[in-house]
């Protein structure tokens, strides 16, 4: 999206330049918040606060590993579900609903893959979802159904391996979150809202006359996937 190409164009320009300039992704932060007409939550703050400290070490070294590139990546995910809570929270409090949204990065909830090794520039990541998420997942969300106390809202695409360490799944990765997430709390639907109607029986804007297809099995949509049909996360 257009806040990752802005997270990868200042770690380009601090790699080739020495200089940290996070200017225009601040400044669209606070774009968004201005014209949402609530104030920037400190967790924004905080988070982009943070990013200038990884990027001035970009600076300073001038060199970054492609972990320091996943991690980099991350913040446009982990901003992202604090402006959808600030949101959420503003509608909540208008409707005098005492229930608050909360933006959690996927890994406090137990999201694991192995070592991924940095994957934000290529279509699929080596880092794959640890078998242990699962368990994790489904301790921390299933509680909600006795106890509605907060709407969770997770960030997709980004996780932690087993150090720690940030990782990402690949272009369309929070379609994998998604789907993984559904799985563990045994939900009966997961819904992937995209900009297109559905997987199409050929690239619309290509040919006008493209028609939605109506059913799928498991097997097609992931061979669709796989070889190149940009609609769903070949693992989802």
């Amino acid at each position: 999206g257009s806040t990752t190409n802005k997270l990868l164009a200042a770690a380009d320009k601090a790699l080739k330049t020495g200089i940290v300039d996070i200017k225009e992704v601040k400044e669209f932060q606070e774009g968004v918040f201005k014209e949402l007409g609530i104030p920037m939550p400190e967790k924004v703050a905080e988070l982009i606060e943070e990013l200038h400290r990884i990027l001035s070490g970009v600076g300073l070294l001038r060199e970054i590993s492609a972990r320091a590139r996943d991690r980099i990546v991350s913040f446009g995910e982990r901003i992202s579900v604090q402006v959808f809570a600030a949101v959420f929270n503003q509608t909540l409090e208008n409707q005098m609903e005492e229930v608050k949204a909360k933006g959690i990065d996927s890994w406090e909830i137990g999201m694991l893959t192995t070592s991924g090794g940095g994957s934000a520039d290529s279509a699929f990541s080596q880092a794959e979802i640890l078998p242990s998420s699962y368990t994790s997942i489904a301790l921390h969300l299933r509680p909600l159904k006795d106890k509605y106390d907060h709407v969770p809202i997770i960030t997709g695409y980004i996780a932690q391996d087993s150090e720690g360490k940030i990782t990402t799944l690949g272009r369309d990765g929070s379609d994998l979150t998604a789907t993984v997430i559904g799985a563990s709390i045994l939900a009966s639907e997961v819904q992937i809202w995209k900009d297109v109607s559905g997987i199409m029986t050929t690239d619309p804007r290509v040919v006008p006359a493209a028609r939605p297809v109506g059913v799928l099995t498991f097997e097609e949509a992931a061979e669709l996937s796989t070889f190149g049909a940009k609609v769903v996360h070949p693992a989802a």
